[in-house]
């Protein structure tokens, strides 16, 4: 299903995108024995023409190797999944790379095309086309509290939650500066925000992806997440996409696609 279809049920894109969220999980060996480990956070399967991605911040990679990730086939209670083998960092692409946080952004890929038992719990980008957020739009921020997650030797089993939340434009802080800012109320009852990083952040206003959660905390009186744009999301998707194939992207991602991203023009030639 594509984001923008449109469909009887207000909530049934959301839903869609949603599914693609994963627990962040890892598998390393020990003395010929393996063990499951994470740091919290989630990951997204996403699907670009006929490749596999598999999106995660590299915080929530911390100290394991990036293809270790295990991507679960469904969201709940399915087999731990398989291992990616290539992951496209982004380090030194562009000098003010750093303060926008594109350095923690990790795409894992495979050699070739699998045929992972994803079904529809997957995220299709093929057809992807921004549509910008704008201040005041109403999202919904998606992830898996750390808190509610448990690991055992062949399943994971977690509990998904979102947030209600207000787009409030892009970050005043320079070394936030490239990530948009979402504010909401704190719930009564189970409020936890860690785990949320590298969940998928929706425009209800607008019924579509707005972007990728990177950060998020409390006060006492709000929840505060950052997220990244899924605009560039998609752009760094696209640039492993044709790093795996061997082609360039034109524009690479570096100053120039950077400085059209920030200015937020043009997004609808990206595709």
């Amino acid at each position: 299903m594509s984001e923008n279809d449109a469909s009887s049920d207000p909530n049934a894109a959301m839903v869609q995108a949603f599914s693609a969220v994963r627990p962040a999980v890892f598998q390393t060996e020990c003395e010929g024995q393996s063990f499951f480990g994470t740091h919290g956070g989630c990951s997204v399967v996403v699907k670009l023409d006929n490749r596999v991605f598999v999106i995660i911040p590299k915080h929530c990679v911390g100290d394991y190797d990036p293809t270790d990730l295990v991507v679960p086939e469904d969201q709940l209670y399915g087999h731990i999944g398989v291992k990616p083998h290539v992951a496209m960092t982004f380090e030194g692409i562009e000098e003010s790379a750093k303060q926008l946080d594109i350095e923690d952004i990790v795409v894992l890929a495979w050699h070739e095309e699998v045929p992972l038992n994803f079904g529809a719990n997957i995220l299709d980008i093929s057809d992807y086309r921004a549509i910008s957020t704008v201040p005041g739009d109403q999202l919904a921020i998606f992830g898996i509290p750390k808190n509610l997650m448990t690991i055992n030797d062949e399943t994971t089993s977690v509990v998904y939650n979102f947030y209600d939340a207000i787009d409030f434009d892009y970050s005043p802080h320079a070394e936030l500066s490239f990530m948009r800012v979402a504010r909401g109320v704190i719930p009564e009852g189970p409020n936890e925000t860690t785990g949320f990083s590298g969940g998928l952040v929706w425009n209800r206003s607008r019924n579509c992806l707005a972007g990728l959660t990177l950060r998020g905390g409390k006060s006492d009186r709000e929840i505060i997440f950052h997220y990244i744009p899924f605009q560039t999301v998609y752009r760094l998707v696209a640039y492993t996409q044709f790093q795996l194939v061997g082609r360039k992207l034109i524009p690479a991602p570096t100053e120039d696609w950077l400085a059209t991203a920030k200015s937020q023009q043009k997004w609808n030639d990206i595709a």
